[in-house]
């Protein structure tokens, strides 16, 4: 094997838990799975795609990966006795997958692998950035795989377990999401048949006897749902205190917001990796072709590694010029995001300025005619909506209103989902009242679905188009934050019957009819 110069790639050092500590070396003989995110033909420019969409087949032949770069890999890979894994969808996704015994990936990537061990489990690691061959490195935008520590959290939690029966709600101040729907009033005209939405889900599962039940309670059509297995995940649903509740709450939610649309579960593992994998199987998905993805899961900017964070925040730029809008919660934890420095930290991948960032709020109703009270969800050390500026995005052309010069700011809008007053949804077989701003981002999505409908498009990259709209017109204030925007509830709550019409005046295209895409279709989203 000829030797290379090697160098060091850029943000690949593991983000290792506070209290973890080495345990030893991992096995030479384990067998890891790896992907490396090539970077793309020619720079991706969301800005200049704006009100244009590319379709599946123009983007693989504007943006998708080189070919001489994916040989070159290749060559890489058998130099090291690394197996390639072909997918067959390598240049629209940008990535190619390697398999190997963890001895032949330290010796490719020049790193030691090691076991970790902390209170909360184990995860395997290294220490310092990973290698490339110096003719290599500059094609390469990220390696994952080699750390499996788990990565993200779902932003939903419970309120008090409620009765069986919903007759019982003496106490209650929850509310189903279809009340919802009608107090955001969201066009009463438009439904979901037709159109697909997209689940990233990090674990748990979900049983299709408790939605069916759900939707027969609620008067919604039950769903038909596809689940696409990434990296070897299964639909494994167990108990209503695990990350059950994130997925089913994800599908009842959606079921209720956009009666009638098909849903599709990217279940992955929750790690750097299986984040990556599973949004760009998601928006690279030309068989199912979503319009709408939901990411209810996240962790604080300085909790991911550098080269995951491009890589994510790639795959939401190629979203946007396909036409996805994709949705992700502000956090659960406050201004400090679960960090607990004492310092403000936000969530990623809401920070992302081609993601829409739902904050949380508690929304009373009061009645027919005293119509509704809406505050800011903040239950102290209970849980409180995120919010605040970007330590790494800068502040978007798009948020120039806000008076502030610091980075990009969170959240965009928000919704109800105080656990005080959050939705009724069936997990396990059990009735939760589900809160958290993970229970936002469904809610959203479905609007987004029936403008969708309402207007014959896709509406994609929408954030220029949002804070384009009639602030008074479009959103409602959330009481007891700043006027205009604010890091508690962004633009405001939306009104969901005003949005239509605003966003038809800020349209100057003709429609691309939800559902097109180009003829040829292949199905590569099974593993990834």
């Amino acid at each position: 094997m000829k030797d290379f110069n090697v160098v060091a790639i850029e943000g690949s050092e593991c983000v290792h838990h506070p209290k973890a500590q080495s345990i030893g070396p991992t096995d030479a003989h384990q067998l890891i799975e790896i992907s490396i995110y090539l970077t793309p033909r020619k720079p991706l420019k969301v800005r200049d795609m704006i009100p244009q969409q590319l379709s599946h087949a123009e983007f693989a032949r504007e943006f998708g990966a080189e070919t001489h770069h994916l040989h070159l890999v290749r060559e890489f890979a058998h130099a090291h006795r690394l197996h390639v894994l072909e997918r067959g969808n390598e240049v629209p996704r940008r990535m190619i997958t390697l398999a190997g015994t963890a001895g032949a990936l330290e010796k490719a990537f020049s790193v030691e692998l090691k076991e970790y061990q902390h209170e909360e489990g184990a995860y395997r690691g290294y220490e310092g950035p990973l290698r490339l061959p110096e003719h290599l490195a500059p094609c390469v935008q990220s390696i994952l795989g080699l750390c499996n520590r788990i990565q993200s959290r779902h932003q939903v939690r419970y309120r008090a377990r409620i009765a069986s029966s919903f007759d019982d709600r003496a106490t209650n101040q929850s509310m189903t999401a279809t009340q919802a729907c009608r107090t955001y009033e969201f066009p009463a005209d438009a439904v979901g048949e037709g159109q697909r939405i997209g689940f990233v889900e990090l674990g748990g599962g979900f049983r299709p006897g408790d939605l069916r039940d759900f939707c027969e309670r609620m008067g919604v059509p039950s769903p038909a749902v596809k689940v696409i297995s990434i990296d070897h995940a299964r639909n494994q649903p167990s108990s209503p205190e695990t990350a059950d509740m994130a997925v089913a709450s994800d599908l009842e939610i959606a079921a209720c917001a956009a009666p009638g649309v098909e849903e599709i579960v990217y279940l992955a593992p929750n790690t750097f990796r299986g984040f990556v994998n599973a949004m760009s199987c998601a928006v690279h998905d030309e068989l199912n072709c979503i319009s709408v993805l939901c990411i209810g899961w996240g962790n604080a900017e300085c909790n991911w590694s550098g080269q995951a964070m491009d890589t994510v925040n790639s795959i939401a730029q190629e979203a946007a010029m396909l036409g996805i809008t994709v949705v992700a919660p502000a956090g659960d934890m406050g201004i400090e995001d679960g960090v607990g420095d004492g310092n403000c930290h936000i969530d990623f991948p809401a920070s992302s300025p081609y993601i829409i960032a739902c904050g949380a709020s508690e929304l009373e109703l009061r009645g027919r005619d005293d119509g509704k009270l809406e505050a800011a969800w903040d239950d102290g050390q209970a849980g409180a909506t995120g919010g605040g500026f970007s330590e790494v995005f800068e502040r978007p052309d798009w948020q120039s209103q806000i008076d502030d010069n610091r980075g990009r700011g969170v959240p965009d809008i928000a919704m109800n989902a105080s656990p005080t007053t959050g939705y009724e949804v069936m997990i396990d077989g059990e009735w939760r009242v589900a809160g958290g701003t993970g229970v936002a981002v469904p809610m959203f999505a479905g609007l987004m679905i029936l403008l969708n409908r309402k207007l014959n498009t896709r509406l994609g990259f929408i954030s220029p188009m949002l804070y384009a709209l009639n602030r008074d017109a479009c959103f409602t204030h959330i009481t007891d934050t700043t006027p205009g925007w604010n890091t508690v509830g962004g633009m405001g709550s939306p009104v969901g019957v005003d949005m239509a019409v605003g966003r038809s005046s800020l349209i100057p295209r003709p429609p691309r009819p939800v559902g097109s895409e180009a003829s040829e279709k292949r199905q590569f989203g099974n593993v990834a």
